[in-house]
């Protein structure tokens, strides 16, 4: 089964972007890789830290999705950045 979803960058879509994303075990986000994604997911680097590498107009909502893109990755599920 594959979902494509789009959204807002609001904070307020995130439960349901969570209750989508947990029901799959690969998310494939639409973004340029970062060098530093899979430390942050794996912890070895911190949020606010890898936060500063992103030129993101909406940093509230980047760092909730990176703890929930966290806690999927330690929950098993394979987080993916794809850029078109």
């Amino acid at each position: 089964m594959m979902t494509v979803a789009f959204s807002s960058h609001h904070a307020e879509v995130l439960p349901f972007a969570r209750r989508e994303m947990e029901r799959h075990q690969v998310i494939a986000l639409e973004e340029p890789m970062s060098p530093n994604f899979s430390d942050m997911l794996e912890g070895r680097l911190p949020i606010d830290e890898y936060m500063l590498e992103l030129d993101s107009g909406f940093p509230q909502f980047e760092k909730r999705m990176c703890a929930m893109l966290r806690e999927l990755h330690h929950r098993g599920h394979q987080i993916l950045q794809v850029d078109p």
